[in-house]
């Protein structure tokens, strides 16, 4: 599951994440009103419950279609219950993330609860804020390059890293 960050620069934050501290932090980056997506391929009886009882609707209809979870359907058969939690990343929300990130179990096949997760804020246009595909798992934590030096920093200072910042890696693939 991935969005694109359409920015020329992302900023890249480097350091040993920790999930729980990661969800802590979010605040310095998000608004009541963003969105908040939690992929997950094998999530916790548990975990589904809460995550749905919590989801917000993403209108397909009338904007882009904000992510990709393809990834979901293509691995159906290895996770059955594989797919996208779309929820509002409100302080208290977050904090239960981050303690339910604390617990064992919250996924049938490891620890974490979660393998993917992005940020967007909706509207026109829509802007992708936070990019973390394989989260906690070897995958690069990317912010969008709209984010001032000083939030970047503040983020990633709550969870003992550091932000850099980056040519975007998928803009700078593209031909010239």
């Amino acid at each position: 599951m991935n969005i694109p960050l359409e920015t020329i620069d992302v900023w890249e934050i480097d350091g040993e994440l920790n999930a729980s501290e990661f969800f802590q932090a979010l605040p310095q980056l998000c608004i009541p009103s963003d969105r908040l997506v939690i992929g997950s391929y094998s999530p916790s009886d548990y975990v589904q419950e809460w995550l749905s009882a919590r989801q917000v609707a993403v209108d397909r209809k009338n904007s882009r279609i904000p992510f990709s979870a393809e990834c979901f359907d293509v691995n159906r058969r290895e996770y059955p219950h594989g797919r996208a939690f779309a929820i509002s990343p409100e302080v208290n929300q977050l904090a239960e993330l981050s303690l339910m990130a604390k617990r064992k179990g919250g996924s049938t096949d490891k620890d974490l609860f979660f393998d993917h997760v992005l940020v967007y804020r909706p509207g026109e246009p829509l802007l992708p804020l936070l990019d973390y595909h394989d989260a906690f798992f070897g995958g690069a934590l990317l912010l969008s390059g709209l984010f001032s030096d000083e939030t970047a920093q503040s983020f990633s200072e709550l969870m003992g890293a550091r932000a850099n910042r980056m040519r975007n890696p998928v803009l700078a693939s593209w031909p010239k």
